[in-house]
């Protein structure tokens, strides 16, 4: 990693310096130095903001590793977002364990939607991305016991369609092309790459958008390119029905 660049000016009389990162330094150097005097002082500025750097981008504790459970064929833009992070690939067959802080999933399937449901219970996050025709979904970010799951936003998605019956049985029909992202515009791909690698981030670094990203829904119209967040709150789950008392 190159050095932070760092600019330096005069203000009000002592020499400024404002680092990459957006940080500004005042520096006090005696009246009328040189300005050649500034160089050692520049270095060390340079290495304290290089270390500071580095801290900066270490993920809080338990965050630093994901899994990830997506097809290498298909979907490489999910795959090229995550380029660079302590990842590990699951087969599709494979169970994920609960050493992985966060596992990225691409649902292929309805089916698969639900699949990673019971993870957030033992403190593995869930991060869950599919594709329905020409849109792209990326549901909430589960991380906790009482987030929404991948069956409970579907059914919320049906509560509030004005076609629920023939969303319902649209999806159960088998749709091979949503299994890629193959026919789509290519800076649609890259949209959702982004959106899952900024959701990654923000469970990294623990960022103040990490509440907004736990209740919405993104979607993304891929001729378009215009995304919107719908709500979606996880419910407490019914009890089983215990049968008729004899």
């Amino acid at each position: 990693m190159s050095s932070p660049a760092i600019d330096d000016f005069e203000l009000r009389g002592h020499t400024t310096v404002r680092s990459s990162d957006g940080t500004f330094l005042r520096v006090q150097t005696p009246t009328g130095a040189p300005a050649r005097m500034l160089d050692p002082i520049r270095g060390q500025i340079g290495q304290q903001l290089e270390a500071r750097a580095v801290q900066r981008m270490r993920p809080h504790p338990g965050r630093e590793r994901l899994a990830v459970l997506c097809p290498t064929i298909g979907w490489e833009s999910v795959h090229t977002a995550l380029t660079g992070l302590d990842i590990q690939d699951i087969d599709d067959g494979g169970t994920p364990v609960a050493a992985h802080g966060l596992v990225v999933q691409v649902a292929t399937t309805p089916a698969e939607r639900s699949l990673l449901d019971a993870l957030p219970d033992s403190g593995t996050a869930v991060l869950r991305c599919y594709r329905e025709g020409e849109i792209l979904f990326v549901d909430p970010l589960a991380l906790a016991p009482g987030d929404p799951s991948g069956s409970q936003v579907l059914r919320r998605r049906l509560a509030a369609s004005v076609a629920a019956e023939e969303l319902d049985v649209w999806l159960g029909t088998a749709r091979p092309a949503d299994g890629t992202l193959e026919g789509l515009p290519a800076l649609a791909t890259q949209f959702l790459g982004a959106r899952i690698r900024s959701m990654v981030a923000a469970w990294q670094y623990d960022t103040d958008e990490l509440a907004a990203l736990r209740r919405n829904l993104w979607r993304l119209d891929t001729r378009t390119l215009c995304s919107s967040q719908h709500p979606v709150l996880g419910f407490a789950e019914p009890a089983e029905n215990p049968g008729r008392r004899r």
